[in-house]
């Protein structure tokens, strides 16, 4: 068989490649301490600064901050670290156990930086002293020395020599899946290693609890008032103290990650759990969906809008385990006290046939105390009758509640009208709470005043109609005639808000399979706070673009890991950061549409 020779330039391309791929290999990761507590890494370095100077330009942060302009370049010249720095590589900042290193924890830490020549990195400190592999420098104008040693292809640092004096036998950390994926995809994340931080925490918690207990109820004890509550608060406690401890014992990592794009800015926090935990189990039966999640809310602008799905079987369940020992801490209290168990039954009626919900909180425009503050509306899916009969049990326990815990049957009531009337074909009921303020009191003139800005000439009144076996609609502070669009697009299930291109966009940002998606439009709530602004007599000039697009927040099961991301667009960013300097200018009499007295 004739051998086919291959060509120098082919070779050269092949060991170019060949070496790429291997740099490529060589996580940073895999030199860090496999018992690190906290790991900060950040990608790509340049790659990563420059998306950083982007948006200091874009946002005109690095006019008045120069050095925004190149944060790599910078940080080189002020630690004098400008010569054989890969600076196409990745960084990894470890805090480590200093219980390890003599138990300094302000020194336990270890910077690995990407190197493409040991010598010539080192050589950036001419005064470098060198004894058994490990230089001693001086980092910029640090007045204590900084200690270096060469681990593969990186350079580890640290303000204590014995941390890079010998590279651990046990380096690379692992993470799981999630983890890991989110530690190659953010330009920087912050990882929590809860591996070891777990077995660490979680004895200290155990030691303490009962000392934070008896230290909670020797501080209530000197108040007969408080002292009736002690048992109850104390139950809350220990809820909060059995959380963190599941937590500690069944976590794996934790994480907060952030992207910078061409559309904005994403951040992402991550929680992943050991198999067969009972934070795992209960994550695996968590429910995601694609859609937007928006059916039924009519078209127009709001404050807040979203979606979400739920399970009703795993929803109790988390509900039973969080709050039945407090309720029954509750219920030894007294025989007044029977509202808490009618209350919790309605609320676990309700949540029990929910399987998910379209809200929206729409922006006011009437004057103050012409109409409500709070307009909002919630589409519930589900069980219809079971939702409104464990609704209207929530809400009549109220009352007897309220009795319960000291407030004067006349300084609050609470009433229920069926049928109170009958909108689009729906009939709705009303539950109203009225505010009665002692005239004798100084101050109940304002509350009332307050009570009616918020909540309008109606008052505080929920509207509660079933569309259809399925589907109740919950409403308050909204006009008949706003509650009627509802009524149309939820019967129609129809979708205008997921139709705009600019919630379109900020989701396409977001996890795709979700258990819940929210969006914010921000401008709204800036336009809707300057109008009641101008209504207190504030002269206000400030302008912001129209339909800018929202902030999106979504919640999502992923594997044994639940995560929360949220999405900030650049162009909202730019026009709110443009509107700032405009209100800044105003404030000192120039520019900004006229000065003098603007916001």
């Amino acid at each position: 068989m004739k051998r086919t020779r291959l060509p120098a330039a082919a070779a050269a391309c092949v060991a170019v490649l060949l070496a790429f791929t291997f740099a490529r290999a060589a996580d940073v990761l895999d030199q860090v301490p496999s018992d690190a507590l906290v790991v900060l890494k950040v990608n790509h370095l340049k790659a990563t600064s420059d998306k950083v100077a982007k948006l200091a330009n874009d946002l005109g942060i690095a006019q008045m901050a120069p050095p925004m302009a190149d944060p790599l370049g910078f940080v080189q010249q002020q630690i004098k670290m400008t010569n054989g720095v890969n600076t196409a590589g990745d960084l990894a900042f470890a805090y480590l156990n200093a219980e390890q290193f003599g138990g300094d924890w302000e020194k336990a830490i270890v910077i690995l930086i990407p190197v493409t020549d040991y010598n010539a990195f080192i050589g950036n400190w001419p005064d470098a002293q060198t004894e058994g592999g490990v230089s001693q420098v001086k980092m910029g104008n640090h007045e204590e020395p900084g200690f270096v040693s060469n681990w593969g292809s990186y350079a580890a640092l640290s303000p204590k020599r014995e941390v890079v004096a010998n590279k651990p036998a046990k380096a690379g950390i692992k993470f799981p899946a999630v983890t890991a994926k989110e530690l190659s995809g953010k330009d920087a994340i912050l990882v929590a290693n809860f591996k070891t931080l777990g077995p660490m925490l979680q004895p200290k918690l155990r030691e303490n609890r009962e000392k934070w207990l008896a230290e909670m109820e020797h501080g209530m004890a000197g108040d007969p008032q408080s002292a009736k509550f002690a048992p109850v608060a104390k139950a809350v406690v220990n809820q909060v103290l059995n959380v963190a401890d599941g937590f500690l014992g069944s976590a794996d990592a934790a994480l907060y990650g952030v992207s910078l794009t061409n559309d904005g800015i994403l951040t992402s926090m991550v929680a992943e759990f050991k198999p067969d935990t009972y934070a795992s189990n209960l994550i695996s039966q968590a429910k995601n969906s694609a859609d937007l999640k928006l059916q039924g809310l009519p078209a127009g602008k709001y404050l807040f809008f979203g979606g979400s799905v739920s399970d009703p079987e795993c929803t109790n369940r988390v509900l039973d385990d969080l709050a039945q020992p407090i309720l029954r801490e509750i219920l030894a209290m007294g025989p007044e006290w029977k509202a808490a168990q009618d209350y919790y039954d309605g609320l676990k009626m309700y949540v029990g046939a929910s399987t998910g919900s379209s809200v929206g909180l729409m922006a006011p425009t009437g004057a103050l105390g012409a109409e409500s503050l709070i307009q909002g509306v919630n589409i519930q899916r589900g069980n219809g009758k079971q939702m409104l009969e464990g609704y209207k049990k929530m809400m009549e326990s109220q009352q007897s509640l309220m009795t319960a815990l000291g407030v004067p049957a006349q300084q609050m009531k609470m009433s229920y009208t069926a049928g109170a009337k009958t909108v689009g074909g729906v009939s709705f009921d009303a539950m109203k709470s009225e505010f009665n303020f002692d005239p004798n009191d100084p101050s109940s003139g304002q509350a009332q005043q307050f009570m009616n800005m918020l909540y309008g000439p109606n008052g505080a009144t929920v509207m509660l109609g079933l569309l259809d076996d399925k589907t109740l609609v919950q409403a308050i502070g909204l006009k008949d005639e706003t509650l009627n669009n509802v009524v149309t697009s939820a019967k129609g299930n129809q979708t205008p808000l997921a139709d705009l291109p600019a919630v379109r966009t900020v989701a396409g940002n977001l996890p795709k399979n979700n258990a819940a998606i929210f969006f914010m439009p921000v401008d709204e709530i800036v336009n809707t706070g300057l109008n009641y602004a101008k209504q207190f007599g504030v002269p206000v000039q400030i302008q912001l673009p129209p339909d800018l697009p929202p902030i999106g927040f979504a919640a999502a099961s992923e594997g044994t890991a639940v995560r929360f991301d949220a999405f900030i667009p650049s162009q909202l960013v730019q026009s709110l950061v443009a509107a700032g300097m405009q209100a800044a200018m105003q404030m000192q009499g120039g520019g900004g549409g006229g000065g003098g007295g603007g916001l």
